[in-house]
């Protein structure tokens, strides 16, 4: 190992700092004079020094106060061992990492979301507007899809509260970010948080339109899980992807979505089964047509009450 560098700080997603050695000796404590300065306080001014002969690096313990463990193995103060590149120093609450020169980095890779995270630096104006925006489409598709009446005040108050839960769930990721990486981006959140909510409105009740032609609810029923799992799953990835740094976020997030839509569809069939001599959903038939979106077969709702009614008024006058 020609260059020893010494890297501390290092957490997934933050920038760690790294200490080279510009000759034959680094040192490292609380002193203000060594070449690599830790604030820990458990760490003597001046606690290790590495340096350099024909055989290699080697650590020197410096001071006793608190054991130095190199690769988890205490280092006495009479000891020099040699480091190797790859090797771990821990003293007090601090971790080192020692590291060559010449060590291979990974491959570099691409953030498929570095134009959204650059221009998200604190205007707040375009993820509300989005949030606006999608809320009253939101709206306006439930309102006309389960309203049979201009009564604005049950779906508005269901829209208030989607509102609420958006903006607390993409706060809380924000302050995952902020823990994590220390960028919150909850615009971002924010922005994914509405996009989702919207998408489960159009998935959702589209499911239901699919009683209809199939004539089973049961057919809608299997649809509308299977599309909260990829809703939810494409909800945690972009989290995961905007507040942390995980190789694998798209796996964690399939695993998430799993194993919620494993719980709840565990519990909703189990509260189903609590009564299985009444039904809770209704079997539809061609007869009516469904709401908003028009098939070739079947009547309105006020059609087909129209015709009952007057088919009512007739068998009334027969008698």
């Amino acid at each position: 190992m020609e260059t020893l560098i010494v890297q501390s700080g290092i957490k997934h997603g933050r920038i760690a700092e790294l200490t080279r050695a510009n000759g034959e000796r680094l040192s490292i404590g609380r002193s203000y004079d060594n070449d690599l300065v830790l604030t820990d306080i458990h760490v003597a001014p001046r606690q290790v020094a590495f340096f350099r002969d024909e055989a290699g690096w080697h650590m020197q313990v410096l001071d006793t106060t608190n054991p130095v463990f190199l690769n988890d193995r205490k280092v006495g103060g009479d000891t020099t061992p040699l480091v190797h590149c790859g090797d771990t120093v821990t003293v007090g609450r601090t971790r080192l990492s020692l590291y060559s020169a010449q060590r291979s980095v990974e491959k570099t890779r691409k953030l498929r979301l570095a134009n959204w995270l650059s221009r998200d630096s604190g205007n707040g104006f375009l993820p509300v507007l989005v949030l606006l925006v999608f809320a009253l489409a939101d709206f306006g598709l439930t309102f006309a899809e389960s309203s049979t009446s201009l009564n604005w005040g049950e779906p508005a108050y269901g829209q208030l509260m989607a509102v609420v839960i958006a903006v607390l769930w993409a706060g809380i990721w924000a302050l995952v970010g902020r823990i994590i990486r220390h960028q919150p981006h909850f615009g971002l959140q924010l922005m994914a948080a509405a996009s989702v909510m919207l998408l489960t409105t159009v998935l959702v009740l589209g499911a239901e339109y699919l009683a209809y032609p199939f004539h089973s609810v049961r057919v809608s029923e299997l649809f509308a899980w299977g599309a909260s799992f990829l809703l939810f799953a494409l909800l945690f990835y972009l989290n995961l992807t905007i507040a942390t740094q995980l190789l694998n976020a798209r796996a964690v997030a399939i695993a998430m979505s799993a194993l919620i839509i494993t719980v709840l569809y565990a519990f909703t069939e189990f509260g189903n089964s609590e009564d299985e001599q009444m039904a809770l959903w209704p079997e539809y038939s061609t007869t009516l047509a469904p709401p908003v979106l028009p098939l070739p077969r079947g009547a309105s709702a006020d059609d087909y009450f129209a015709r009952l009614r007057q088919q009512v008024d007739t068998l009334a006058e027969g008698r």
